[in-house]
């Protein structure tokens, strides 16, 4: 069953309509991605004094089972959408959403003037991006869980990367919400921040089967991930910080069998070549690649 007949099958049982939201800054023009399927759209962020804000903020829509069939047919939907179920008038779950497009996060641990430390940090909340709620719903308590829902009793949402389909329901024994904006504590951060490397790590091991299914298939689940862990710590000590350019080095070290963790003249290239770090693994790879392919063609 594909993702999209997976999230049907979720809200098969909920009453309609359904309330989606869209995260405008996964789609080039999500009103009109949306459009195409006979769906309107409102602006969670219409009173936004910045048009490119709005065109990448959250995007709201109440969606019949007519419409709801056509938003499904759409390519890729689970990447970028969240799905809202309850009895609840389309007014009231319109003001609640935009009530929790800010949340507020514990200042770094660095904060540069210590007497405002104490005073959280006000951001956006990108509760429309699947990718993100994914990571936070686990981590909230009862009450949080109570404020992020509001009058809806359910929600659904699709994380590939993290097993696939999710849903949530609306408990009888959580605490009434507290007012105000969503509020974490650094606990919550320091896990959402696990769940996110774990994510990434899963992420670059797909691509090590994908890329090197021999030497992949070398090591089982476990020990392919405690692989990706240990490149994951030399490539940040050479100064690499994208998800691509960790993954690059990974590659490197599984198809080298970690010789290139040795190779002088590739470590001087990654430190003090053109370009960030990331940008010069890149660019290694590709000169390897290269140097390959006219082997080949010599032989």
């Amino acid at each position: 069953m594909n993702e999209a007949a997976q999230l049907g099958l979720a809200m098969q049982g909920w009453p309609r309509p359904v309330f989606m939201t869209v995260d405008g800054s996964l789609l080039r023009d999500a009103p009109d991605v949306l459009r195409r399927a006979d769906v309107v759209v409102r602006s969670l962020y219409m009173e936004h004094p910045n048009p490119a804000a709005v065109r990448a903020g959250p995007w709201f829509a109440a969606l019949d089972q007519r419409h709801l069939d056509n938003v499904l047919r759409i390519e890729g939907i689970g990447g970028w959408a969240v799905f809202w179920g309850g009895a609840v008038d389309e007014a009231v779950v319109y003001r609640h959403l935009r009530s929790i497009n800010l949340a507020d996060l514990p200042r770094p641990r660095d904060a540069p003037f210590e007497r405002f430390a104490a005073d959280p940090e006000t951001v956006m909340f990108r509760h429309a991006d699947p990718s993100v709620l994914a990571l936070v719903l686990p981590v909230l308590e009862a009450g949080q869980r109570a404020r992020l829902f509001g009058p809806m009793s359910g929600v659904v949402l699709a994380a590939s990367t993290m097993g696939g389909v999710r849903e949530a329901r609306r408990r009888r024994d959580w605490p009434e919400a507290p007012r105000g904006r969503l509020l974490l504590s650094q606990t919550q951060l320091d896990r959402i921040a696990e769940a996110m490397a774990e994510r990434s790590r899963r992420k670059v091991a797909g691509f090590l089967r994908d890329a090197a299914p021999a030497h992949a298939a070398r090591m089982d689940e476990p020990g392919l991930m405690a692989f990706v862990a240990e490149t994951e710590t030399s490539g940040r000590a050479l100064g690499l910080t994208t998800e691509r350019g960790l993954g690059r080095w990974a590659y490197l070290m599984l198809v080298s069998q970690g010789g290139i963790a040795g190779s002088a003249p590739a470590r001087r290239w990654i430190a003090n070549g053109v370009g960030t770090p990331d940008e010069r693994i890149g660019q290694l790879l590709l000169g390897i690649a290269g140097a390959l392919h006219r082997a080949e063609v010599g032989a």
